[in-house]
């Protein structure tokens, strides 16, 4: 069902949601063409190591700009697919594995859970772990306009970004720094960005080798199961060590794995 395709890259012509968490649980980072699904097991991963808080990166100037955004997660998974084809083209993000994301996302608490296999990857050992698929939205304050967003995916304790936009300025400055502090309060230990780039350094990733991202994330998959992405009230720390608090839950109640 799935086959080595060309260096990092794996082929399949099924986007099964079923295959789409299971695959996302081992490690992989899921992708398509027009034609197939294209999981990749990335030699290097992109990665914000733990402790969250100590390792991103947020200057005093985005802090300051946060102001004139406000952050919800789940509020509007088709506008943020909107906004990525509007500034990148439809790029990996073609219509059947949207349609396989968004089956993701409408399930009770956005989520499916995945099997869990034994070391050898033959035989499942009986345990499942959800795999949860998110939106997250920056909207303008004085607009009250989606301005930035990403769609990512949540695999035990570890965060993964898939493709993300901004359109306007400072947005989606903000809307990193903003999801990386509110990682760190739900209790998420890795913030998995995928491919390597220089606004991911300056953020404060690091290359994590294949071998050892895949062994976290497999350590994730059990006893984390409380580790959710929601709305938070988090605190910014100003350069001149006052803390100012900043309400990101303005736009959404809370959401949790329970009571939806």
């Amino acid at each position: 069902m799935v086959f080595p395709y060309h260096d990092e890259f794996y082929q399949s012509l099924c986007y099964d949601p079923r295959l789409m968490v299971q695959l996302m649980s081992e490690g992989f980072l899921p992708i398509a063409t027009s034609r197939a699904l294209l999981p990749k097991l990335h030699y290097q991963r992109s990665a914000i190591r733990p402790p969250l808080r100590q390792n991103i990166h947020i200057s005093r100037s985005t802090r300051k700009k946060s102001g004139k955004f406000e952050l919800t997660i789940d509020k509007d998974f088709d506008a943020v697919v909107k906004g990525c084809h509007a500034q990148h083209g439809i790029s990996w993000l073609y219509p059947r594995i949207v349609a396989g994301f968004l089956a993701i996302h409408r399930q009770p608490d956005h989520k499916l859970d995945a099997m869990i296999f034994d070391s050898r990857g033959r035989q499942p050992t009986g345990e499942l772990t959800p795999v949860r698929i998110h939106s997250v939205e920056v909207w303008s304050v004085q607009t009250g306009k989606i301005v930035a967003g990403e769609l990512g995916y949540t695999v035990g304790n570890v965060y993964t970004s898939l493709t993300g936009f901004s359109s306007e300025d400072s947005a989606g400055t903000v809307q990193l720094a903003a999801l990386g502090v509110l990682l760190e309060a739900c209790g998420f230990q890795m913030w998995d960005l995928g491919m390597g780039l220089d606004y991911k350094t300056k953020l404060g990733a690091v290359d994590v080798p294949r071998d050892e991202f895949v062994r976290f994330v497999r350590g994730s998959r059990t006893g984390y199961s409380d580790v959710v992405l929601q709305m938070k009230e988090q605190e910014w720390k100003e350069g001149n060590g006052e803390e100012k608090k900043k309400d990101l839950d303005k736009k959404e109640p809370q959401l949790s794995s329970k009571g939806r």
